[in-house]
């Protein structure tokens, strides 16, 4: 078969052909050109923008949900427990799984570029980890708190580790910080909405009459499956994502071909 050259993870259409020409048999793409890529409207404009945005708002948006209510959910399930500082152990066993994510994410994410799969794919497999969690909040039970802060960690972690590379891959270098910020709102809304916004809903109407402080397994139960479901369409739209990603290798999509009326006018070339 025919080599194949790549740029970040992504097939570099000059240097393939190239190839077929048999000009150059040993071209290789050793640096990203920082010309090349989409604008932060042509990215907006585009469908993996939405999909990475939602991968994006559903993982982060969960973590900070778990972590910014985990003293609370404690609480819920074992009062006592919370007065004895398990939540302020849970918080360093989510951080410590955060770290231990980031690496196993970058790892993963090399190991894919190598073994010729999309750098995104892992972004499934994050968005895998926080449904877990989010199960194991959902059963109210103490022992469920620590899988459920490991798995968080790692999912949150991972999606850390893999933005930064993964919106190069995507969109190019061209406008890569204005891009990677704009992704990253997708957290802070996520925050705001789960954590700030459903959760404290939810908290609050199971609360106790009279009383700021919710017991039982209604204070979380319904945050956390709506959040579970979140994830589980954050893994579909990651799958969807890696996808895109990986037929653009096989054909050798041109930036300019990255938006949705490109993407409207590849598919009725088909």
């Amino acid at each position: 078969g025919q080599g194949q050259s790549f740029v970040h993870g992504e097939l570099c259409p000059a240097a393939s052909a190239a190839r077929d020409d048999g000009v150059g048999a040993a071209v290789v793409a050793s640096a990203p050109d920082p010309g090349a890529g989409l604008s932060l409207l042509d990215a907006l404009r585009s469908p993996d923008f939405a999909l990475h945005f939602t991968v994006h708002y559903t993982i982060s948006g969960s973590a900070m949900m778990l972590v910014n209510n985990l003293a609370q959910i404690v609480r819920a399930i074992e009062p006592a427990a919370e007065a004895a500082g398990a939540s302020a152990g849970l918080v360093s066993l989510f951080s410590a799984a955060n770290c231990v994510g980031r690496l196993t994410a970058s790892a993963a994410s090399e190991w894919c570029a190598r073994a010729g799969l999309p750098r995104t794919l892992p972004f499934a497999a994050s968005a895998g980890l926080m449904v877990v969690s989010l199960l194991c909040v959902a059963c109210h039970a103490h022992w469920a708190l620590l899988p459920a802060c490991a798995a968080g960690g790692m999912g949150f972690g991972a999606l850390n580790a893999l933005n930064a590379v993964n919106t190069s891959t995507l969109y190019g270098m061209r406008a890569f910080g204005a891009i990677y910020t704009t992704i990253v709102v997708a957290g802070a809304l996520g925050a705001v909405s789960l954590s700030n916004g459903l959760a404290v809903s939810v908290y609050e109407a199971h609360a106790s009459s009279g009383t700021a402080v919710c017991v039982g397994p209604e204070c979380f139960r319904t945050t956390a499956w709506v959040c579970a479901a979140l994830n589980v369409l954050g893994c579909i739209c990651a799958l969807r994502l890696s996808a895109r990603v990986h037929h653009r290798r096989v054909v050798g999509v041109p930036w300019a071909a990255r938006t949705r009326q490109g993407d409207a006018a590849g598919g009725a070339g088909k």
